[in-house]
């Protein structure tokens, strides 16, 4: 029988400040994530992108340029592989309808900033303004990222 290394360090609680009908899932989706180069894992509060459109099944990338902050794209904030919670993990190959993600992506959902900001600024030369666009963007999907202390 195979074991899952549960890291107790990071939990939901640490990357989400309010949920609307946590039980119900309202703010959650399965999402497909295109694993980032080399195997580089995904991190709890990472962002990923793609173009707005009606595939549900279209991948989401990692975010890693200010020139993906455009109005015409829609954004996640990923808090887990295709299972649930996970704080770190190496997305499987997206596979047609499989969904290999767990992500907020609409509201009604209060997030903290803690994880989700050292993950944008300083990535492929964006900077504070670029976050504070990225909140933007992410406020129009009813996503709230809050300021942490």
């Amino acid at each position: 029988m195979p074991f899952t290394s549960i890291n107790l360090n990071k939990r939901l609680s640490d990357l989400v400040f309010h949920e609307i009908d946590a039980a119900s899932g309202y703010a959650r989706e399965c999402i497909n994530v295109t694993p980032p180069a080399a195997g580089a894992p995904v991190k709890l509060g990472q962002v990923v992108f793609r173009a707005k459109g009606t595939d549900p099944y279209a991948a989401y990338a990692v975010l890693s340029a200010a020139s993906q902050l455009v109005a015409t794209n829609e954004f996640a904030v990923v808090f887990g592989d295709g299972y649930g919670f996970n704080p770190e993990f190496v997305p499987l190959a997206v596979n047609g309808t499989t969904f290999n993600a767990v992500s907020f992506k609409r509201g009604m959902v209060q997030l903290k900033e803690y994880f989700i900001k050292p993950l944008v600024v300083g990535v492929g030369g964006m900077t504070e303004a670029n976050f504070n666009s990225l909140k933007e963007l992410l406020k129009t999907q009813d996503v709230i990222v809050e300021t942490t202390v």
